[in-house]
């Protein structure tokens, strides 16, 4: 997908409590992301391939982290 080439930062709503296996995999310019207080589940590969994200801040709530999920985030530093 083409989105995927350009995205930078994202902010994901409140209402959202899962992220689903592959949703971000491969937003290699992403280097921002919000992710919502009341988030429970990050899926297997959701961020695989997210190699400019430097940080993210997993809530207190997230009780499930797939496989993967931050496979090749070679920037990843502390979350």
């Amino acid at each position: 997908m083409l989105f995927k080439d350009a995205l930078e930062s994202i902010v994901i709503p409140e209402k959202v409590k899962s992220i689903s296996s592959y949703t971000f995999s491969g937003c290699s310019k992403l280097t921002n992301i919000s992710l919502p207080s009341n988030l429970t589940d990050i899926n297997s590969y959701a961020f695989d391939g997210c190699s400019s994200l430097p940080y993210i801040e997993i809530p207190d709530t997230v009780t499930s982290i797939g496989s993967y999920a931050f496979r090749n985030c070679y920037t990843l530093d502390n979350f």
